[in-house]
């Protein structure tokens, strides 16, 4: 050999000892915010944050390997693994191939990794890519010295917090299905906060269709780790994920980039660009839903005049009655289900199951929902249909369910609550992929007729598509039954009969302090979002008053939108100034909110019962959840207080000279309950008055919460109010028909407690 080869193959080798050093000493990559490192002597992955000097350790020696795959879909029986790392490539200055084999069979996997900035992202493939495959937890999970860390992610809900060291009940060693129904991310990444020093990591999952997230234990905290499933009983295609550093900002700041990348993505879709499209949806601000029965046209009329003037109405209202409440400025609803169906004639919930029904890899037909009688027993059981057959179903009958009968709203229940489905089918077979396209094809045709599109749950595949979710508000934990096993049930519509109804699960998960809006915090300006039906805040009045009053500031806190039931459900005989306080309480706010972006969520003390938002518009609530008053802005807030400011709005709860005042302040509405009259409100009087815009040449007066047989009122400040010099009086008759009108002169006018029309 000359010694020009000699030079040639050294030359090669010192290229080649830098291109892929020995893994025993390590491989780096870094840039200006993250260094990353694999090191196969210590069999670790090293990430180190020079904005916080964090260090970041993963440890091969213990990741899930297989799994047991479920006949519904979901994976259970995680199992684990050493894996050892057998190569590093270091492909160049921000990018790495890490090569890592399970030791036990030696199955080869590998992780292409870049640096970004403050992310890692991690793509990871298999050695063959058709090979049957069950489960794999790559990368493995990443840990820190976290003081004081905090989880949160959207588990069918607006926000999950949860402290790392929780040992309590709920989300201990838990699979979290990526856009599943239950024990689930709606969203699709999972955040960990510092709340000592502020920092944060967010584990976003970008190949979310058959990916999980697990909730693992290590030293007594939990920790994030994503976990891949087969596609189709594959590994199909390259999986990714990427880990977001924080420096500061927690989980607002998490939030704000996750709306920063689906904005990127064409995901972000905003209520006023959806509303310039389909103008009926501005019916949506500063409603409520309300769900109601075909014969309850008089029940709706009544609370019409003490201030409902704004709803969806979830009704089954014939065609001509339809249009007569949509005339009068409400969304009227149509319900929607194409998932369960029964035998019989492809139509709504109805079809031939053999046919078109969902096959699981088993053979046999998916069940779906069943419903019950009081005492348990199963009265029907439906099963589901394909969604290669959703858009069929959907024209077959949305001409005569919709159109003909002059609906503007359609519900879709279950389309986003029931996660994605493999349908194993031999004349339709497909993926999770195929099954989220063929529902989105059906929010998109309803969309073309200009319907209010509202959905189950939300899982945010959708959230471009739809105007309002239920149940987003409420999280998953309402599944789970307290110690009387037989009594409240939320998603058959059966009232809490007593405490023992309520699981710790439900008691711990719905607590401001165990929550924070992170969907909000990403969506509040692009979907309005509710309780569950069975969950909203009227059910619980005669068995736990506590929950209901916190729920309902919840709605207010975080701008969302209550939902109500009609004498069919809730008690309004005895009930109806608890249900009437939860619409005047948080319709206003939500009115002001409507389309805005809510911008920060806070923490005001540290035992996180006082909290705070702020929007966009310049919009500010501030809610006390705790038993301590609390001072703001020169205003004492009592336990369940508030301080709420927009735009448009002055709404306060607090304490004054020991007694609690309560009202709420627009141009087109005042509400206001108080002990005695306050100065600074000229239309207050002791006990409770209503004023409120019916249309332009009427408003309504309710003071059905007055103290005493009359009320007097000042003229010149109900005129000023109403903007109207001179006004004239109508009572209501027993049928809710307004009366001959009699016309109001004088410095004051007297009324009795009772409800009035004031028009020109």
């Amino acid at each position: 050999m000359n010694s020009i080869e000699m030079k040639s193959r050294m030359r090669s080798f010192i290229i080649g000892f830098l291109l892929v050093p020995s893994i025993l000493n390590g491989q780096s990559i870094r840039n200006s915010d993250l260094s990353f490192d694999a090191d196969g002597k210590s069999n670790t992955l090293v990430i180190r944050d020079s904005r916080t000097r964090r260090t970041w350790t993963s440890d091969l020696g213990h990741c899930l390997s297989d799994a047991v795959v479920t006949k519904w879909g979901p994976i259970d029986q995680p199992k684990f693994a050493p894996y050892s790392i057998t190569e590093v490539v270091r492909l160049n200055d921000l990018k790495a191939k890490i090569s890592v084999k399970e030791t036990q069979t030696g199955q080869i996997y590998s992780m292409i990794v870049t640096l970004d900035g403050p992310n890692v992202s991690f793509e990871v493939l298999s050695e063959n890519m058709n090979a049957p495959f069950t489960a794999l937890g790559l990368p493995p999970m990443f840990t820190t010295d976290m003081k004081a860390g905090y989880l949160t992610f959207c588990d069918r809900s607006s926000g999950v917090l949860k402290k790392q060291d929780d040992t309590g009940v709920g989300y201990n060693e838990t699979m979290l299905i990526v856009y599943g129904n239950t024990n689930c991310m709606n969203i699709p990444l999972i955040g960990l906060f510092d709340r000592e020093k502020g920092d944060a990591m967010m584990l976003q999952i970008e190949s979310p269709l058959d990916a999980n997230v697990r909730l693992s234990r290590k030293e007594g905290l939990i920790w994030p780790e994503p976990v891949w499933q087969c596609s189709m009983g594959k590994f199909a295609y390259p999986r990714r994920a990427t880990y977001r550093f924080i420096d500061k900002g927690g989980y607002v700041k998490m939030a704000e980039l996750y709306r920063g990348y689906q904005k990127e993505r064409g995901m972000l879709k905003t209520l006023t660009e959806k509303a310039k499209e389909r103008p009926v949806l501005n019916r949506l601000k500063g409603g409520a839903v309300l769900w109601a029965e075909a014969s309850d046209a008089g029940f709706l009329k009544k609370w019409r005049n003490f201030g409902l003037t704004r709803a969806i109405l979830a009704v089954e209202f014939p065609g001509g009655e339809n249009r007569q409440w949509g005339d009068m400025g409400y969304i009227t609803l149509g319900y929607d289900s194409y998932g369960d169906i029964s035998e019989g004639p492809l139509g709504f919930q109805s079809d031939n199951i053999q046919e078109n029904g969902l096959m699981l890899p088993t053979g046999e037909m998916m069940t779906g929902w069943a419903t019950k009688d009081p005492d348990g027993n199963l009265v029907k059981q439906y099963y589901l249909r394909s969604s290669s057959k959703y858009l069929n179903a959907a024209k077959a009958y949305s001409q005569s369910r919709i159109v003909d009968a002059n609906r503007n709203g359609n519900f879709i229940d279950v389309m986003m609550a029931g996660g994605l489905m493999e349908d194993h089918h031999p004349k339709h077979t497909f993926d999770r992929k195929t099954d989220l396209k063929n529902k989105r094809d059906v929010f998109q045709y309803y969309l073309q007729k200009g319907l209010v599109i509202g959905t189950e749950h939300g899982n945010d595949w959708g959230a471009d598509l739809v105007d309002y979710t239920e149940g987003g508000l409420s999280g998953s934990n309402w599944w789970i039954p307290g110690k009387n096993t037989s009594g409240w049930n939320a998603g058959h519509l059966r009232p809490p009969v007593s405490r023992d109804d309520f699981s710790p699960e439900f008691l711990k998960y719905g607590l401001p302090t165990q929550r924070i809006p992170f969907w909000e915090l990403v969506y509040h300006d692009c979907v309005a979002t509710t309780w569950y039906w069975g969950d909203s805040a009227g059910w619980f009045w005669k068995v736990a008053p506590e929950i209901k009053t916190m729920k309902d500031r919840i709605t207010l806190l975080y701008g969302d939108m209550p939902l109500l039931w009609s004498e069919v459900k809730f008690d309004w005989k005895n009930d109806s100034a608890e249900h009437l306080e939860t619409y005047y309480l948080t319709v206003p706010s939500m009115r002001d909110k409507f389309g805005v972006q809510m911008t920060s969520h806070e923490f005001l003390t540290d035992d996180l019962q006082v909290q705070k938002t702020t929007f966009a518009n310049g919009s500010e609530t501030v809610v006390n959840f705790g038993e301590k008053p609390f001072e703001y802005k020169g205003e004492q807030l009592p336990k369940n207080g508030f301080y709420c400011t927009g735009t448009n709005l002055q709404q306060r709860r607090v304490l004054r000279d020991g007694k609690v005042i309560t009202w709420v302040k627009t141009d087109e509405f005042f509400y206001c309950d108080s002990p005695s009259p306050i100065k600074e409100l000229p239309l207050s009087i002791s006990g409770r008055i209503v004023l409120f815009k019916m249309d332009d040449t009427q408003w309504n007066l309710v003071l059905t919460g007055a103290v005493g047989d009359s009320v007097e009122l000042s003229n010149d400040a109900i005129s000023s109010y109403i903007g109207k010099k001179k006004y004239k009086v109508a009572e209501f008759d027993d049928a809710w028909n307004r009366t001959k009108p009699h016309a109001n002169d004088g410095i004051t006018a007297v009324f009795g407690k009772d409800v009035y029309a004031l028009t020109d």
